[in-house]
């Protein structure tokens, strides 16, 4: 049923896709034990209330699923379908879990610097698609200090597609930093204070910044469970395909990879969390889509969403 309705984008498709992350956001909300909305930013803490918090859950969730739907479909990296669609409005609210409203800021964040990583491939408009990529990472820092690390995977990806030089180099920098000197200087006045400066400085310790401190294995069993697809989707995407798609395919693979190895080494905080769910999802679907038995894909699906309703109930 669902695999059928999903099976290609069109208008109705598409109202579906928001009813579907919709309907999984409620759900998810009147059955956890925990429903407190909050955003940790570089000066405080933001407690939302119930109402207000699931409202901003709804929508930035539905801007994440449409716009990596729109991202990779535009780029021809998804074929014409709206399996994403599925499988990122159930695994966002599995992981929003442990991020809350940092992780769905995050991610939003993430859609735009991936917009600018893969526009990067043709060079056209290099010099300011970098000063944007530069001032995406350093405002999303001032959200999660963490997203700082995207700086340094942005010369990863530069690198993938050929584009790494002194000047992007520099001016990836210049517009990181530009936004930490702009917060710094703004707090200075308003607040005379440079509480800011020393929230910069955490990007660069070893220390779990949002308190998750262990996670159920049910979170490393959904993982595993579609790493196995995205690396062998991997495999013969880089074996068969085009050169664009193999570079894309392999900042995904970076993406995946270094989100785990983050999880492994700073503990699971929230970037670890972004790196890993759109990389996994995107790979995962590709394979997905590829599955010829109908009921095998239905079943996969009701599996997903039958998950993240255990995660989010109190029984777990």
């Amino acid at each position: 049923m669902l695999t059928r309705l999903f099976a290609q984008i069109n208008s109705s498709t598409s109202f579906f896709v928001g009813l579907f992350a919709v309907c999984l956001a409620v759900a998810s909300f009147f059955i956890s034990p925990n429903n407190i909305f909050f955003l940790k930013t570089a000066y405080n803490t933001i407690n939302f209330g119930i109402w207000i918090g699931l409202a901003l859950t709804i929508v930035i969730s539905l801007v994440v699923i449409f716009g990596f739907q729109g991202l990779f479909q535009n780029h021809k990296l998804l074929k014409r379908n709206a399996y994403l669609g599925v499988f990122l409005p159930v695994l966002i609210p599995i992981f929003f879990t442990l991020g809350n409203i940092n992780f769905l800021i995050n991610l939003v964040f993430l859609l735009f610097i991936y917009w600018s990583w893969l526009a990067i491939f043709q060079g056209e408009k290099l010099l300011a698609r970098t000063l944007n990529t530069g001032l995406l990472i350093g405002a999303a820092s001032i959200f999660d200090v963490r997203m700082g690390f995207l700086l340094l995977i942005s010369m990863v990806v530069y690198i993938i597609f050929g584009r790494l030089n002194v000047r992007t180099f520099l001016i990836l920098l210049i517009g990181f930093l530009s936004i930490w000197l702009n917060a710094l200087m703004l707090e200075f006045i308003f607040l005379d204070s440079s509480s800011v400066y020393d929230v910069f400085l955490t990007q660069f310790n070893g220390k779990n910044i949002h308190d998750i401190n262990s996670i159920s294995v049910v979170y490393i069993v959904i993982v595993a469970a579609c790493l196995l697809p995205a690396i062998l989707e991997f495999a013969k995407t880089f074996s068969r395909e085009g050169v664009f798609k193999r570079q894309a395919f392999t900042v995904l693979m970076v993406m995946l990879f270094l989100g785990i190895l983050l999880a492994f080494v700073l503990g699971v905080e929230v970037i670890s969390l972004v790196l890993i769910v759109p990389a996994l999802a995107v790979l995962f679907v590709n394979f997905f889509q590829n599955i010829s038995r109908i009921w095998v894909k239905e079943l996969i699906i009701w599996c997903s969403i039958a998950s993240m309703l255990f995660i989010n109930s109190a029984w777990l």
